[in-house]
């Protein structure tokens, strides 16, 4: 074992169920399928979490969709960093925050009395009693989750939320807009290394009848499009650097699957922001809200 994966595995708590993580280029994807993740979830993606979570942030009017109430529990699934769980526990400050993953990465600035973790992976189903909560957020999952497998998880959050609770399911649409053939081909690497997996990333703007076969009613998706790259400004300049971040990550996947070498795919990396000013290209946040009823 790598003095990096000695650390990933002892830091704050140890890795869960270590068959179910792959090591590429030294960093600890989860399996899906027995195919590693094309993105990775260790700690050394934490940074790049956070800056999703203030990316989405910059181009959404709120941090969950629906009118919501004061909600007493609030579950995060897939909590990454927990940067999101700790905004909501600022906004609800008499709320029990929950946040559920396969590996804690929160650090000491996340948890407190307000704010737990659950270790758990939402393929085996949610650790917790039924109508339980009310409110659970589920948030850049889509990679991570095989396709056959949304019906299943729909129906468990279902169960989860208490009648009348509120469950909202975001992610990123990997289409993009305005797109140039460099950012293309990623988008296309994306793709594959989440399909590798049995993941589909179009299930991101296409889970509305998923989610009414599971219960839920008023479903409603909010899409949300904004600039990626400096053309846009500084909203530009902080999606960019995300997306620039996420297509780093995504590398070792790639190269393991044989889509490219490690040379070819910086290659694109390094032309892609130019090329974003080029064609001004946009992309979406997807976020589907849906109500258990009453």
């Amino acid at each position: 074992m790598s003095t990096w994966q000695l650390a990933f595995s002892t830091h704050r708590r140890k890795a869960t169920r270590e068959p179910e993580f792959s090591w590429l280029d030294g960093r600890g994807h989860v399996r899906v399928q027995d195919v590693p993740s094309v993105l990775p979830s260790d700690l050394l993606d934490v940074d790049r979490m956070d800056l999703m979570h203030y990316a989405s942030k910059s181009v959404t009017p709120a941090i969950y969709s629906g009118d919501l109430p004061n909600p007493s529990r609030i579950l995060d699934i897939g909590v990454g960093s927990g940067a999101w769980l700790r905004d909501m526990s600022a906004l609800f400050p008499d709320c029990d925050c929950v946040g559920m993953d396969i590996n804690n990465l929160l650090g000491p600035d996340v948890l407190s009395s307000r704010i737990s973790y659950k270790e758990g992976d939402i393929l085996q189903g949610l650790p917790f009693p039924d109508k339980h909560f009310d409110f659970i957020h589920q948030r850049f999952m889509v990679t991570f989750i095989p396709a056959k497998s949304w019906h299943k998880v729909a129906r468990d959050v279902y169960r989860a939320c208490r009648p009348g609770g509120l469950a909202n399911f975001s992610d990123l649409d990997f289409r993009g807009m305005r797109t140039g053939p460099i950012f293309q081909q990623l988008l296309g690497a994306m793709w594959t290394g989440a399909n590798a997996g049995g993941a589909d990333p179009g299930l991101a703007f296409g889970l509305e009848s998923t989610l009414q076969n599971a219960g839920f009613v008023n479903v409603r998706l909010h899409t949300y499009d904004f600039p990626v790259g400096d053309w846009g400004g500084p909203i530009g300049s902080l999606t960019r650097l995300a997306l620039e971040r996420t297509m780093q990550a995504i590398r070792p996947a790639v190269v393991k699957l044989g889509l490219y070498t490690e040379a070819q795919f910086d290659q694109l990396i390094a032309g892609l922001p130019e090329e974003l000013n080029k064609c001004r290209t946009c992309m979406s946040l997807c976020a589907h809200e849906a109500w258990r009823p009453a």
